[in-house]
């Protein structure tokens, strides 16, 4: 049985219309020095807790005017993007259009806003005007803006997961772990070369953005090699919410994939139009980005040995004026099953209630194999018990 997986990636998906806004005269950042110091402390000038298992993404508070707003964190966004409330009556500064498609966004003067006493406005002084509703829907709370790669480039940013922490650093503290070299294929497209099967290294775009329970994407054409070469076997569907429309894809799951010394054992990955790896991938490690040097630096975390995950239910969850609620619900899933209905509201899940309740700890919750889950759900005002039995794992994704 394919079961889907939920993609939050959203409009760090639209870090693929985010992508396409860089000049045709950019370029990867030029060299800077870095500064090293044994001790990291002296070299912190912000520091932001995050909670990944909470909020599924890196989100950092940016404040624009006595307001502060949620930005989530995305390296696969070539500009920072900001959330057409915010600029509600400003004239846009510029046009962009998708690749050749037929979307086209509106570039906007970033109003003064402030990343802790880091001045956003002057770094990044266009945004992408994107209205980020559905973003918020699929995140399950409000979403003001994007900090793209115009934010990545002037910082040296260091992403701690197990102290969940986000830093900002004046440089590179010493045993800061592997260096990593950061290639751009093109502008403004911060790539790592990876092994994803005996004789067959790629180079993927590295994408704070990309959220969900597994690795990365990979494009269509190398899935399908991968599959016909038998290094890759389909495992499941996915489900992903773009500023261009809801879009399903396949994942398919690898023996194991190498990042220089670094191997990931029996990755997944979806099917895209770009190789990318996203923030699950990442939380197994401390980062740090010096993308200003071209580089980022690896550190095994406490992680390191998490499995990517698959979506057991075929329940597809949002957050709609409070509440959660069924987005969508695949035929002949578990859920599907159960009785379950789009736009029914849940208000618990196992102990988590659902008004109040992370959504991303509600998803990962569906992806424990063979395991039953007691939903609470509303529906015409009817209150109903459902336990949701999730369907077992694939002898590929037990191996």
């Amino acid at each position: 049985m394919l079961i889907l997986q939920d993609r939050i990636d959203c409009f760090m998906r639209a870090a693929f219309v985010v992508i396409a806004l860089c000049n045709a005269a950019a370029a990867a950042p030029p060299d800077v020095p870095t500064t090293k110091s044994a001790s990291g402390a002296d070299l912190v000038l912000e520091r932001f807790k995050i909670s990944l298992d909470q909020d599924g993404a890196i989100v950092l508070p940016v404040k624009i005017g006595d307001v502060t707003h949620r930005f989530l964190l995305d390296s696969g966004a070539s500009l920072c993007a900001i959330d057409l409330t915010l600029v509600a009556g400003a004239a846009p500064v510029r046009c962009e259009k998708f690749d050749g498609a037929e979307v086209r966004l509106e570039c906007y003067a970033m109003p003064e806003a402030c990343v802790g006493t880091i001045r956003l406005h002057k770094m990044a002084p266009k945004a992408a005007g994107l209205d980020l509703t559905k973003l918020s829907e699929v995140s399950g709370y409000k979403v003001a803006g994007i900090l793209g790669y115009d934010f990545f480039e002037s910082q040296v940013l260091q992403i701690d997961f197990d102290q969940g922490e986000l830093r900002i650093l004046k440089g590179v503290p010493a045993n800061c772990g592997e260096r990593i070299e950061v290639t751009y294929p093109k502008p403004r497209w911060p790539s790592v070369k990876l092994k994803v099967a005996d004789g067959r290294t790629e180079e993927f775009l590295i994408d704070t953005g990309a959220t969900g329970f597994e690795s990365g994407s990979l494009r269509a054409e190398l899935c399908d090699a991968l599959r016909l070469d038998n290094n890759y076997r389909l495992v499941g569907e996915s489900l992903s919410q773009t500023v261009q429309g809801t879009q399903r894809g396949r994942l398919i799951q690898g023996k194991q994939i190498t990042l220089s010394s670094f191997a990931t054992e029996r990755p997944i990955f979806d099917s895209d139009s770009v190789n990318l790896l996203g923030l699950y991938y990442l939380s197994r490690y401390s980062v740090i980005f010096d993308l200003a040097n071209h580089c980022l630096y690896l550190k095994r975390g406490k992680r390191f040995d998490q499995v990517d995950l698959v979506n057991r239910s075929g329940l597809h969850i949002a957050r709609r004026d409070g509440q959660a609620v069924v987005h969508s619900v695949d035929r002949y899933s578990p859920a599907a099953n159960s009785g379950i209905c789009a736009d029914d509201v849940i208000l618990r899940m196992s102990n988590m209630p659902g008004d109040k309740g992370s959504l991303y700890a509600m998803r990962r919750a569906l992806c424990n194999s063979d395991a039953d889950v007691p939903i609470v759900l509303k529906r015409d005002q009817k209150e109903m018990k459902i336990t949701l039995h999730l369907a077992p794992s694939s002898p590929e994704t037990s191996k």
